[in-house]
């Protein structure tokens, strides 16, 4: 209840619009750098884990 426990209700908006400016900062605008070592990984498990199949019909 708001008129009981404004001091949690503020701290609990708080927490909350601290985490607007990683957003906007992350996800909308996306670095490059997060962009490339993103890609870097997922390249990397696809070759590790065999995830991707071949391009290549030489065995069929």
């Amino acid at each position: 209840n708001v008129i009981f426990n404004p001091v949690d209700i503020l701290v609990g908006v708080l927490i909350l619009l601290s985490g607007l400016p990683i957003y906007w900062i992350f996800v909308l605008r996306r670095p490059k750098l997060v962009d490339k070592f993103s890609r870097s990984i997922v390249l990397y498990l696809q070759k590790a884990l065999l995830i991707v199949p071949d391009n290549d019909k030489q065995h069929d």
